[in-house]
């Protein structure tokens, strides 16, 4: 936090191309028994939106947990996150700066996960209707199909499929 916010304060008057921070998926999700870890997250979240909100350019970028890297590289994570590998992350990373739209979103998340197995994590009822949008409950599955977003993508106009993805 005390980081995020001096490179915010030492660079608000430089003309940057790119102000990205790095947080991680429990800013969007939480993560049990680590509150302060979320929070830290959520401020450079934070700091990204007030930043855009200043006219100053600014990208948060809410990782899920990398293969090779990181706190997580050498645990086994289960409830249906896995981990990035290091050519998926740079893929992501190189295409959020390239899209400068994207930098206007806020959150944004990159993460693998299979929400069918991850919302069964959460057993509450607040949880479940949280990720309900990514469930069909009928199946316990994520809802739509492989097929079915195939065909949304390559009957929308090109120009417009960027939109879709996001």
């Amino acid at each position: 936090v005390h980081g995020g916010w001096e490179l915010h304060l030492q660079t608000s008057a430089l003309p940057l191309d790119f102000f990205v921070c790095f947080s991680s998926m429990a800013s969007l999700s939480g993560s049990p028994g680590q509150t302060n870890y979320c929070a830290a997250n959520a401020f450079l979240d934070g700091l990204a939106s007030y930043r855009r909100a200043q006219g100053l350019p600014a990208l948060s970028i809410a990782w899920g947990p990398w293969a090779d890297a990181g706190m997580a590289a050498g645990l086994e994570l289960g409830a249906g996150v896995e981990k990035l590998s290091a050519d998926d992350g740079i893929a992501a990373l190189r295409a959020l700066l390239k899209s400068r739209r994207s930098a206007q979103a806020s959150p944004i998340g990159v993460m693998k996960i299979r929400w069918d197995s991850y919302a069964r994590r959460w057993p509450s009822a607040v949880a479940q209707t949280f990720y309900a949008g990514l469930l069909d409950s009928s199946k316990g599955a994520p809802s739509g199909s492989k097929d079915d977003f195939l065909r949304s993508f390559r009957s929308t106009k090109p120009e417009e499929r960027q939109t879709l993805v996001e």
